[in-house]
Parts: structure tokens; C-alpha cells; sequence
């Protein structure tokens, strides 16, 4: 560890160890909560877009239950603990959660896509077999990645000298930390953009105020809207949570200015958070969700006599 690291962490322990507490607190809380409401929600539930949106949550409680303790544990006592096993495990899990949170949202955006623009062969793509699959694929791909470094292939996972944190570290020139997350946030940032793009124009050529479409036709085109409004809404957050990170990589920051590494750290990780928060407030089919499954418990049906 530099000096300047060793400066930061003696100054700032106990300021940056309740925060990453406050952090997997509120994250855990705020992640069972959205995953038992949705799943109890029964209408929701059969849907292909809140399947998506619960593993997303899946992937946050991961990541405030496992990661976050761990980082908290580290900030306290200013070295790593752990031993070799999670030392592998946890930026393992770390590159899980980056990767599957812009997969799972990219494919939030393609099953609206498909659904609102290629309505003729939805039915036939989102299968409950096909769904599996492709929830599947949104974790083996960043899976995949870490075992590459687990096996040394590309990059090895190690103690970064500099920070003492357990990372992915280049080997043989080849920067795999760095290719993760820039081309995961490209690709998922350019795909999402081009389907919301697309999706805006179609539901925009059908204004559902015009009088030729039938009443459910308009109740469809403005429930899809609201839903794509809402994914929308989920990537911006995502994006201002997450663009420091990678930027913080590029630009090498963690090793110029360890500070600011953790400020934008800090910023990364409010995602674990910020989904659930965005749910309640500007979903409305999710809202209600919320309202009649947590805070119904203890309230008895009323009887049929």
C-alpha cells in the first residue's frame, strides 16, 4: 500500500466503514423488500420484464450482503483478512454484479423493444424456456469473464499493491479489469440507447390520444411507454452511479488520486439502492405492488359470509 492510501484509510476508517455498512443495510433492506413484493404480486410475476427486474435484484443483494461487509471489514482494519479463497471470490462477484446489471437492463430494453415494435413474434421469443436462458446467459457471460482471471488466462486476481484490495490485475500487458468494464459499459450503453430510440419513434407514430386506435390499444402503447420511461429512467441512474468507475480505470485515478478512487467507488456502489428507489416512485404497477403485498401482512381477508 502507498502512503497516500495508508493516509486515506487511517484519516477516513471510520467514515468509510459506516458508509459502506449504510450502504449493505439499506441495500439488503430495500432489495428483499422489492424481490418478496414482486414476487408475491401474481400478475407481475408472470411477467418476462419483472422477471428481469427481480434478477436484477437478485444481483444488488449479491453485492450489499457479500461485497460490501467485506469492504467494510477492510476499511476497519486497513488490510485484507480474508485469505486466498475470497480474495478470488470477491472480485469475482464484483465483476457479476457489473456485468449482469447492464446485461439484464439491456435485455429490459430488447424484450420492450420486441414487444411494442415486433409484436408478431414476441410470443414466440420470450418463451418460459427462452426466458431461463437468456436470465441464464446474464450470469454466466460475467461468470465467464472472472474465471478467465481465476485461471490466469487473461489477467490474474491478486492483492493490488497499490490500494491492498483484492482486484483483477493485468498480466502480459493485457488489462482485462479495464476491457471489462469499458466495453460492458459501451455495448450495454449503445444497445439501450438504439432500442429506446427505436421503441420512442414507434409508440410516438402511434399517439395514443388519436381516435382510431380502440381503447386497449391505447391503454397498451401507454402502459409500454410508461415501462420504457421507467427502464430509461434506471439506466440514467445506473449510468451516473457507474460512468465514474470505469473512468476512474481509464484514467488511472485509483493509483494517481486513491480519494478520489474512493469517492467514485462510493458513487458505484448507490446502485445497489437506487433501483428499488426508482421502482416505488415512478412505476405505478410496481408501486401498487408494493402497497398490497408489504404492507398488507397481518390484515385478514374479508369473509365470504
Amino acid at each position: 500500500m502507498d502512503n497516500s492510501t495508508r493516509e486515506i484509510y487511517e484519516s477516513f476508517s471510520g467514515i468509510l466503514t459506516g458508509v459502506t455498512t449504510l450502504f449493505s443495510i439499506i441495500g439488503i433492506i430495500a432489495n428483499i423488500i422489492t424481490i418478496i413484493a414482486f414476487v408475491r404480486h401474481q400478475s407481475l410475476f408472470k411477467n418476462a420484464t419483472t422477471l428481469f427486474i427481480i434478477n436484477l435484484c437478485v444481483i444488488d443483494l449479491i453485492f450489499s450482503s457479500i461485497n460490501l461487509p467485506m469492504m467494510a471489514v477492510f476499511y476497519h482494519y486497513k488490510f485484507w483478512i480474508f485469505g486466498n479463497v475470497l480474495c478470488k471470490i470477491y472480485p469475482s462477484l464484483y465483476s457479476l454484479n457489473g456485468g449482469a446489471s447492464w446485461l439484464t437492463i439491456m435485455f429490459v430494453m430488447i424484450n420492450r423493444y420486441v414487444l411494442i415494435c415486433k409484436p408478431e413474434i414476441y410470443g414466440n421469443i420470450y418463451t418460459s424456456l427462452n426466458v431461463k436462458i437468456m436470465l441464464a446467459f446474464v450470469w454466466i457471460i460475467p461468470l465467464f469473464q472472472a474465471f478467465l482471471a481465476l485461471a490466469e488466462i487473461f489477467g490474474k486476481i491478486d492483492i493490488d499493491p497499490k490500494t491492498s484490495i483484492c482486484t483483477i490485475l493485468p498480466k502480459n500487458g493485457i488489462d482485462l479489469k479495464t476491457i471489462y468494464i469499458v466495453s460492458g459499459f459501451a455495448i450495454s450503453f449503445s444497445v439501450i440507447v438504439v432500442t429506446f430510440f427505436l421503441i420512442y419513434k414507434k409508440v410516438n407514430l402511434k399517439n395514443p390520444n388519436t381516435t382510431e386506435l380502440s381503447d386497449k390499444d391505447t391503454e397498451s402503447i401507454k402502459t409500454n411507454l410508461a415501462i420504457v420511461k421507467l427502464m430509461m429512467t434506471i439506466f440514467i441512474c445506473h449510468s451516473i452511479c457507474y460512468l465514474p468507475l470505469p473512468l476512474s480505470v481509464i484514467f488511472r485515478i485509483n493509483h494517481k488520486n486513491p480519494g478520489l478512487s474512493i469517492i467514485c467507488l462510493f458513487i458505484s456502489w448507490t446502485h445497489v439502492f437506487t433501483n428499488p428507489i426508482i421502482f416505488f416512485f415512478t412505476g405505478k404497477l410496481y408501486r401498487e405492488a408494493y402497497r398490497q403485498k408489504m404492507f398488507s401482512f397481518g390484515k385478514k381477508k374479508p369473509s365470504d359470509n
